[in-house]
């Protein structure tokens, strides 16, 4: 379960233009990524899964999220 002391913070968010869901990026300490990997989490009316990406784009160049410097 997570509590008020775990930290999850949002370092980017993008919704897709196809199927108009979104995906955000977080950053938390590793005891709050245990409680949450694989486990699905109710945000108001909707709900996110909870999982480990390793291979995320990210500009050299400008620090942004989801694409790369040419």
């Amino acid at each position: 379960m997570v509590t008020e002391t775990d930290r999850i913070n949002i370092t980017f968010s993008r919704q897709s233009n196809i199927s108009k869901k979104w995906t955000a990026f977080t950053e938390s300490s590793g005891e709050t990524f245990r409680k949450l990997v694989n486990t699905r989490l109710d945000l108001g009316w909707g709900h996110c899964n909870v999982y480990e990406k390793l291979n995320i784009k990210r500009c050299y160049k400008c620090g942004a999220f989801g694409h790369k410097t040419d």
